[in-house]
């Protein structure tokens, strides 16, 4: 049998650990809301900019990376400037996407020569 002090001792840590997680996993504010909005405001960005037919973005924390080949340089650099601005960046707590990898390429236009490949 529990004593009447501890058993409201344990009502009351258990009360907290609910509401602490609550906080952490239920807050608009948290990693994975955060994340969540980012990835959308990702895509959003690359469709307004047309980028969304070849290219995709990924985004992990406050990090985006771009993955495509853009027909022209053109396209690409419009992609990379509507993903800066897709959020606002606000720095590491609960700001946007703070880091942009670009792992784009650019498709060669017809008539470039290739490069020759090294065997």
């Amino acid at each position: 049998r529990i004593p009447p002090r501890q058993r409201t001792f344990l009502i009351g840590l258990g009360a907290f650990a609910l509401g602490a997680a609550a906080c952490v996993y239920g807050s608009p504010m948290s990693a994975y809301a955060l994340e969540t909005r980012l990835q959308r405001a990702a895509d959003d960005a690359m469709a307004r900019s047309n980028a969304d037919r070849w290219a995709e973005v990924v985004v992990s924390g406050q990090r985006a990376v771009i993955i495509g080949t853009a027909p022209a340089e053109a396209d690409r650099e419009r992609a990379l400037m509507a993903l800066r601005a897709a959020t606002w960046t606000g720095g590491v707590v609960a700001g946007g996407i703070t880091v942009i990898v670009d792992e784009t390429e650019v498709r060669p236009a017809r008539g470039t020569p290739r490069p020759a490949r090294r065997v």
